[in-house]
C-alpha cells in the first residue's frame, strides 16, 4: 500500500553497503530523503544516482539526511559504487525488496509503457558509462523518494509514474527550501510543529 503524507515512517532496519546500520528510529530529529532505485546495472537508475549525487553535498551540508536504497545484492551495489565512486550518503542493498514493498514501490507494466516516451533522458542513460553489472532487480520496478520529517511522519511522497521519473533537482531543492525554514524558525525559538 503507497504512503502519504501524514503516514508514520514504516519501520525497518537495514545494512549499508559501508555496515552501517540504519533504521527508522535512526533517522528521527532530522529531515531525510528515502529514496528507491531499480537496480545497478539499470541505466535509468545509473543516471539519477549520478545526477543526485552531484547535489548531495549541499543537502547534506544544509542538514538533510540522504539514504538511498537499490533492488540489488550488497556485493553488486558494493561493485557499482567501484564505479561510480564512493558516495557521501548511505546505500542499501535490498535484494529481496523488502523495504521497496514496505514503503509501497511498486512494479508497473503501464508505467514502463510511459518510460518509452522519455526519448531524450533514455538516450541520455545510454550514454552514461554503467556498471556491468547483469539485472538482478524487478524490469518494471517504478522509483520512489520519500520525504521523512524529524517526527518520522512522511512529509511528502514522489512514487514514480515511469523508470525515468526519479527524484527531480526541483523537488530535491523545495524539500531543502522546507528543510532551511524550519532550520530558520528554530533557530529563532519557534517550536517544531
Amino acid at each position: 500500500m503507497k504512503l502519504r503524507p501524514g503516514d508514520l515512517t514504516p519501520s525497518f532496519e537495514a545494512i549499508s553497503t559501508t555496515g552501517a546500520v540504519i533504521t527508522s528510529a535512526s533517522l528521527k530529529g532530522k529531515f531525510t530523503i528515502l529514496s528507491f532505485h531499480r537496480y545497478v546495472g539499470c541505466p535509468l537508475c545509473n543516471l539519477a544516482i549520478r545526477s543526485f549525487a552531484k547535489q548531495a553535498p549541499g543537502v547534506l551540508g544544509a542538514g538533510l539526511g540522504i539514504v538511498n536504497v537499490f533492488e540489488s545484492s550488497d556485493a553488486n551495489l558494493k561493485q557499482a559504487i567501484t564505479i561510480w565512486g564512493d558516495m557521501d550518503f548511505p546505500v542499501v542493498a535490498d535484494p529481496s525488496a523488502k523495504l521497496f514493498n514496505l514503503f509501497g514501490v511498486e512494479s508497473s507494466f503501464v508505467g514502463s509503457l510511459r518510460t518509452m516516451g522519455q526519448v531524450s533522458l533514455i538516450m541520455e542513460s545510454i550514454r552514461t558509462p554503467k556498471p556491468p553489472i547483469a539485472r538482478d532487480g524487478a524490469e518494471m520496478r517504478m522509483p520512489a523518494s520519500f520525504f521523512i520529517a524529524p517526527d518520522l511522519r512522511v512529509f511528502d511522497v514522489h512514487y514514480g509514474k515511469h523508470k525515468l521519473d526519479h527524484l527531480t533537482p526541483e523537488t530535491t531543492q523545495k524539500w531543502l527550501n522546507i528543510v532551511q525554514k524550519d532550520s530558520t524558525a528554530t533557530a529563532a525559538g519557534v517550536k517544531r510543529a
